[in-house]
């Protein structure tokens, strides 16, 4: 009675810190102790009955397995996958040891394995000892696990499909490894040889459970990092492109591509600081606001898209600047030149749009006003801009009287 009492205790103990390593790994609340009480009484009574009946070992273990792999999908409602590995850890580890301390108890004893079976009625069977050994270690085992939170593999490899399906797969097989070497123990005779494969089974596959769990904690953190640099990527793409697009609202503008007023100052301010050497083109569409009034601002809006483009043929596309500054007028910037290449070019630019004027797609009249001036006169932007747009309005002046 008292060794069936010692049992009892050694089991709660490990089905106690068994379901807190359940809750842990599960990451979810603690298993309520009335809980953890209802099942200790149900497993160590299905263990009472299972040695009363005097079932095969192996199909007592694969019992507990049951009642445990039950328990855990009620208590937690987790997916069955994960149900079935927590619970086949607890069984493996506390089968393990079982084995380990019967063969040591063998030893010890000078008795044949098969005392130790689950034929409680035989005389000389002491099956009970090693049993409580083993849920004891098999408990401080899991009470140690569970203190150790920051450190839980086991958790992190429950939440990765592909590492579960791996790890689960390597500890059913070392859990029935371990089944079949139950068949021992009804074996005839007493060998020592025996004796020490069952102690060699016990210890390798308590040291492959270690292996395969930390290989495969190692595949989830991997898993895990490729997910966040990928999702790292993700975000920097994305940054990017916002990037752009703010970049493109700021700078660039939606009607005609050029760049903004804004942009034009900031260029414009570099350059001369770096004594860059260009001629300032500052352009005025003439008749805009007629057109927008008596056609339409769609119109308008093709005015200043075909005068962009008009000016984009004849200039430079990778060195040469063109921005819109205003509503109708236009800043260009033309590298490595001087003021009167650019009034031929500019020239080429006036005889195109009037080539174009008067059709169906523009069907009014096209010309613009200029104003040139070189960055080697100027160090200072306004100063620099005011001039091109006074030039410019001496040129519109002198146009009209022509």
């Amino acid at each position: 009675m008292t060794i069936l009492l010692l049992v009892s205790l050694t089991y709660f103990f490990y089905n106690f810190y068994f379901f807190r390593y359940v809750s842990i790994v599960m990451d979810m609340p603690r298993v309520k102790t009335r809980y953890i009480l209802v099942t200790f009484v149900i497993n160590y009574a299905v263990f009472i009955l299972c040695t009363i009946i005097e079932l095969h070992l192996i199909i007592n273990w694969y019992i507990f397995f049951i009642c445990l792999f039950v328990e855990v999908s009620l208590l937690c409602r987790g997916d069955r996958q994960r149900n079935i590995m927590v619970a086949l850890s607890g069984v493996l580890v506390g089968l393990a040891l079982n084995l380990f301390f019967r063969n040591v108890t063998a030893i010890i004893m000078k008795v044949p394995l098969s005392a130790f079976d689950n034929n409680f009625s035989l005389p000389g069977n002491a099956k009970q000892y090693p049993i409580a050994l083993g849920f004891l270690c098999a408990g401080l085992w899991l009470f140690t696990v569970t203190h150790q939170q920051k450190n839980m593999k086991m958790q992190v490899v429950l939440k990765d499909k592909k590492s579960l399906k791996f790890f689960l797969i390597l500890v059913l097989t070392m859990y029935g490894y371990l089944c079949l070497n139950l068949l021992v123990y009804y074996a005839p005779g007493d060998y020592l040889v025996l004796k020490l494969w069952e102690l060699k089974a016990s210890a390798v596959v308590m040291i492959g459970y270690y292996l395969a769990l930390s290989f495969s904690y190692r595949m989830s953190r991997l898993e895990q990092f490729r997910a966040e640099n990928y999702q790292a990527k993700l975000n920097l793409e994305m940054g990017k492109r916002e990037e752009e697009r703010l970049y493109s609202i700021a700078y660039q503008d939606q009607l005609t591509g050029c760049g903004t007023r804004q942009h034009a100052v900031d260029v414009l301010a570099e350059a001369l600081e770096k004594g860059e050497r260009f001629c300032l083109c500052f352009i005025d569409l003439n008749g805009l606001k007629t057109v927008n009034d008596e056609l339409g601002h769609s119109f308008g809006d093709q005015y200043l898209y075909t005068v962009a483009q008009i000016l984009r043929s004849h200039f430079r596309k990778h060195s040469d600047r063109l921005f819109r500054y205003g509503g109708d007028e236009f800043i260009l910037m033309v590298y490595q030149t001087d003021s009167l290449d650019v009034r031929e070019r500019m020239a080429e630019v006036g005889a195109e749009l009037s080539a174009s004027s008067e059709s169906l797609k523009n069907p009014y009249r096209m010309s613009v006003s200029f104003g040139l001036v070189n960055s080697t006169d100027y160090h200072d932007v306004d100063e620099m801009i005011t001039e091109a747009d006074r030039r410019m309005y001496e040129y519109k002046k002198k146009m009209k009287k022509e």
